[in-house]
C-alpha cells in the first residue's frame, strides 16, 4: 500500500502486506488499518521510518 501526500503526490508511506486478498482497509482520523491488526496499521501522519522507507527504490 502506498500513501501519497495530497499536495504534491510524494509517497509518504509504502508498506507491503501479506495475506488473502481482498484486504479490508479502514480509514480513521489518525491511522489507516489493513485487516484490523495493529501491526498492519499506518499512523497518520506516518512515522519517520515509514517516510524513510517510502523513499527507497
Amino acid at each position: 500500500m502506498r500513501l501519497y501526500h495530497g499536495d504534491n503526490n510524494e509517497v509518504i508511506a509504502d508498506r507491503r502486506f501479506w495475506g488473502e486478498v481482498p484486504y479490508r482497509i479502514d480509514w480513521y482520523e489518525k491511522a489507516v488499518s489493513v485487516g484490523g491488526a495493529d501491526e498492519l496499521t499506518i499512523s497518520l501522519p506516518p512515522h519517520w521510518w515509514e517516510r524513510w522507507t517510502a523513499k527507497l527504490p
